[in-house]
């Protein structure tokens, strides 16, 4: 039998049990929910961290491919500047030959000139010889009618004091009709005869030695009629190798704008945020780097010829073409070519008509810069983010050959003339540019493409 103190302990442990029972259950079922939740936070984490590894992947890869892209306009634009070299080299050379033959044609045009004016004069003096000749011979002929006995009387005393004064260097002119008989056959020259003779020989090396002359003055005329035509074709390959270098630059300069904007979207995805001029001054840092690199591979000149080059008239009748220091050494008689004048060489029009050419050229480029100005004010207001505005103005405005006081004038002509090209091209093409550099690397969008979608977000 049980005391009912004993009944009542069983009744409280039976009440414990279940109690430890419930709470064991409900301890249960939440750390089963908590699980869940956590294995499907987990599940979540992988998939981000997943997602984040292909992304790395695909920029990495990219930034592999604009680097060997880098690599290989670095190696295409050194290049193009030894090729450039070697045809200014070759250009030099041929301008050098060019003024030699110049110079050698005009010395021979003076010799020609001179030996024709002697021509000419010994010509009047046969011809005064001839009609004495001439007035001679009527008066032999009168007499030898009259009294030909004493004709040939004195005919043969005159050849034996001819004989006895001359000995052998007395000969016969047979070309003449009264010495052409028989009977006067024997008879030696007379003074006269003997000069008009010797002044015929003259005249004929004389003619022989101008002939000569003038197929030398026409073979000098055509080997410079065809170096002007190489060197006007070198200076169009200059001018396309210019064209190609300012391109590869432009090309450059867009790789490594594009190579600055994957560094920052990397340092952004790694969770660092660049300050906001670190872009900007790196960007600059790379310009100047690679405008040094220009400047040491450029070709200056020699730096004591640094004046213009102008056309100059000789005393001598000829023209030269040349810098002021040039001149001065080689000709000191040098007059300066002024308004109205002629050149006397058609290389000479040919060069003044090249570089008219290439003024003409750059004030229209002058002109239509300065009329798009406003336009580009008003583009430039529309871009609200800073580092596509410092990247525009940058790639618009910067100059790439800042030392111009120590290059020659024609070269800083065709720098200024490349520049003003590249800038109007880039101004009327931006939606152009934009669309290329977005096809070179479709994951990651440009700098403009970006700064206008954060401009529609506000």
């Amino acid at each position: 039998m049980y005391s009912p103190t004993d009944i009542t302990i069983d009744q409280g442990k039976s009440r414990s049990l279940m109690m430890t029972d419930n709470m064991s259950g409900y301890d249960l079922q939440l750390a089963a929910e908590l699980g869940k939740a956590l294995l499907e936070k987990n599940r979540e984490l992988e998939a981000q961290v997943t997602s984040l590894q292909n992304t790395n992947q695909e920029q990495t890869m990219e930034i592999q491919y604009l680097k060997s892209q880098l690599d290989t306009m670095r190696t295409m634009s050194e290049s193009r500047n030894r090729i450039y070299e070697e045809v200014d080299r070759t250009a030099q050379d041929l301008e050098k030959t060019n003024q030699k033959l110049t110079m050698e044609a005009r010395a021979d045009r003076q010799k020609i000139d001179k030996q024709a004016a002697l021509v000419k004069q010994l010509e009047d003096k046969v011809d005064d010889l001839q009609k004495k000749l001439d007035d001679i011979k009527a008066a032999e002929k009168k007499v030898s009618k009259k009294a030909p006995e004493k004709r040939r009387t004195s005919s043969l005393n005159r050849l034996s004091l001819s004989d006895s004064k001359q000995g052998d260097q007395g000969y016969y002119f047979e070309n003449l009709a009264w010495t052409n008989t028989d009977q006067f056959k024997n008879i030696p020259l007379n003074p006269y005869e003997f000069e008009i003779r010797k002044l015929q020989d003259s005249i004929q090396h004389l003619k022989v030695q101008q002939t000569i002359d003038r197929r030398k003055l026409e073979d000098a005329d055509v080997e410079i009629t065809v170096l002007a035509e190489q060197n006007s074709s070198l200076e169009k390959k200059i001018n396309v190798l210019e064209t190609k270098l300012s391109e590869a630059i432009i090309v450059q300069y867009e790789l490594e704008r594009e190579k600055a904007e994957l560094r920052r979207r990397a340092r952004m995805r790694g969770g660092t945020t660049a300050p906001p001029g670190a872009e900007t001054a790196d960007i600059h840092e790379e310009l100047a780097e690679g405008e040094n690199r220009l400047l040491d591979e450029m070709e200056h000149d020699d730096p004591e010829i640094r004046s213009e080059a102008k056309a100059v008239k000789l005393e001598s009748g000829g023209s030269l073409y040349s810098s002021t220091e040039s001149i001065n050494k080689v000709a000191t008689d040098a007059k300066e070519i002024q308004v109205g004048e002629d050149a006397s060489l058609s290389i000479l029009d040919e060069l003044e008509c090249q570089y008219q050419s290439l003024f003409n050229r750059y004030q229209a480029l002058i002109q239509s810069k300065s009329k798009k100005e406003g336009e580009d004010d008003t583009a430039r207001q529309r871009l609200a983010h800073k580092e596509v505005q410092t990247l525009l103005h940058i790639t618009l405005n910067r100059d790439y050959y800042s030392d111009s006081a120590n290059i020659p004038p024609y070269k800083a002509l065709f720098k200024d003339i490349f520049a003003t090209l590249r800038k109007n091209r880039i101004d009327e093409q931006p939606d152009l540019d934009s669309d290329r550099r977005h096809t070179a690397c479709s994951p990651i969008t440009s700098p403009t493409a970006e700064g206008s979608r954060q401009l529609d977000g506000r």
